[in-house]
């Protein structure tokens, strides 16, 4: 995607909103490349989208030039645990979310426990919105007990 290239002109684009588009895990590929031409990208929403656990774990390469990203919306994609799993690694390249968004998605209890964990790579979260996701009120106060600063909108 043309987006993504270095030359793009777009480096301080802040928020890219690409709601019920046809973007594709192999365009995700491209956003996260170290030399993106969005490094400035603090919000990306790719709600309704045909982002599987490829495209996530593309994102959250260690490498990834989409670090200064600090608000995910994946609500209503293909994201399951295992995409969650690759997100919370500890070498995670979305150490700066503060906000993410897994509403409607495949993710479960699994996926929740990766959160969970001491070394998650995802620390910095505020707020997580999980809204129709397979989670279950056990799996939601794990989390909760977890992380008590841990903001989580059902």
């Amino acid at each position: 995607m043309a987006l993504a290239r270095p030359d793009s002109g777009l480096t301080g684009l802040r928020t890219l909103d690409l709601y019920n588009s046809t973007v594709t895990d192999a365009e995700l590929k491209e956003f996260a490349r170290p030399d993106s031409g969005l490094k400035g990208l603090t919000t990306l929403i790719l709600w309704l989208d045909s982002v599987t656990d490829a495209g996530v774990k593309e994102l959250a390469r260690s490498d990834s030039g989409l670090k200064s990203l600090t608000t995910l919306n994946l609500c209503w994609t293909e994201l399951t645990d295992a995409g969650l799993k690759e997100m919370a690694r500890p070498d995670t390249g979305l150490k700066g979310l503060t906000t993410l968004d897994i509403s409607q998605t495949k993710v479960t209890n699994v996926g929740l426990a990766e959160l969970a964990r001491p070394d998650s790579g995802l620390a910095g979260l505020t707020t997580i919105y999980l809204g129709g996701a397979k989670v279950t009120p056990a799996g939601i106060a794990m989390l909760q007990q977890a992380r008590p600063g841990l903001r989580i909108v059902q």
